[in-house]
């Protein structure tokens, strides 16, 4: 297929206004494969990461142009995600009203299934808008300093990265500070892009991604470092989002540590969508790399992906539940058939090389 085939694709998907989905938003879905549940989910962070990646592609003329109309679609739902008082941060779910699990049957009855904002969702909704400086500074600041010096850090964190003060996931007070290789590498973009003062908080967040590669955690234990992807592809995906984008002092002693991970990642046993990702990465940090070719039952392998999770029992944060929260079970998953189409765009124009910006 040619990129503008897939564009058109892509916004064949897109809403143009349900009841479940305001104009703009893509479908998405939460699943729970042991109990056979399945629900729509019209939160932002798929809809986001579709306006993000679009905007960093090379597209010409007519691509461009409904590039364009579909980055418009997006930006225009994402204040009924911006925190109830107007601060610069933003939620997975809907907050102007407040809509958690969405169209499910039990948990969206009680608040204290609510999530806090998220820096993930924060800095991607702030990546594909032009916010003010008092904005962009708002969060930053938000992110270096919401959390007390002396907040215990998540049981889910392994205790070889437990002394490092790297950006968090969530943004609530009461919850335990958890770090997650892929939200801080989405943190460290929103600083290089926004040319933020380097902190202490990026440099252990470097530190913390180091430390990923080296230990090989992203693929021995990579729920317990990415604990809302939790998946080895994914991880190294994102890291070389980053690396591959930002030629800075501060990142290269990770650029070659990628490149040893992607270039030892033995993709053979993985599903497509993982194959995907990888051969994006290797591009992105200067690997010569063919687009992969599209199956026949492309449809099946969407169906079955899912690029994001969410813990039920980590949302409680108890040491004593650590031990099952790594548990598929325990999980629900998410995927969205319009950001995986776009995942293939990108990794079209990413590996022949003139397209891509980053």
């Amino acid at each position: 297929m040619s990129p503008e085939e897939i564009l058109q694709k892509i916004k064949t998907l897109q809403s143009v206004g349900s009841h479940q989905y305001k104009a703009g938003l893509f479908p998405s879905q939460r699943i729970h494969k042991n109990c056979f549940y399945k629900r729509e989910d019209n939160n932002i962070f798929f809809s986001t990461l579709i306006a993000f990646t679009l905007n960093k592609l090379f597209l010409q003329g007519s691509q461009k142009n409904l590039a364009s109309e579909i980055i418009k679609g997006v930006q225009q739902n994402q204040p009924s995600y911006q925190h109830w008082k107007g601060e610069g941060s933003f939620n997975f779910w809907q907050t102007n009203p407040s809509f958690h699990f969405p169209f499910g049957y039990f948990f969206h009855r009680f608040s204290r299934f609510a999530i806090p904002d998220d820096a993930d969702d924060s800095c991607l909704v702030h990546l594909t808008n032009n916010f003010n400086p008092a904005q962009t500074g708002w969060l930053i600041n938000k992110l270096e300093h919401h959390y007390s010096i002396d907040q215990q850090v998540s049981p889910l964190t392994p205790s070889e990265y437990t002394y490092l003060r790297a950006f968090p996931t969530f943004f609530g007070k009461k919850m335990l500070r958890e770090m997650d290789a892929c939200v801080i590498t989405n943190v460290l973009y929103f600083l290089l892009q926004n040319q933020l003062p380097w902190s202490v908080s990026a440099q252990d967040s470097v530190q913390f991604l180091t430390l990923v590669l080296t230990r090989k955690d992203y693929l021995i234990r990579p729920f317990e470092v990415s604990p809302n992807y939790g998946n080895p592809a994914v991880i190294l995906y994102h890291l070389s989002r980053l690396v591959g984008k930002f030629d800075v002092s501060e990142l290269r002693g990770l650029r070659a540590l990628l490149k040893e991970a992607i270039g030892g990642f033995d993709i053979s046993q993985r599903c497509f969508m993982d194959r995907v990702l990888i051969r994006t990465a290797a591009a992105r940090i200067g690997v010569i790399t063919e687009p992969i070719p599209l199956p026949d039952n492309l449809k099946t392998h969407f169906d079955n992906y899912y690029f994001f999770q969410a813990g039920l029992i980590t949302a409680f944060q108890k040491s004593w539940l650590n031990k099952l929260s790594g548990q598929s079970w325990t999980h629900f998953k998410y995927r969205c058939e319009a950001y995986y189409w776009t995942l293939l765009l990108e990794n079209k124009l990413v590996c022949e090389n003139d397209y891509s910006k980053s």
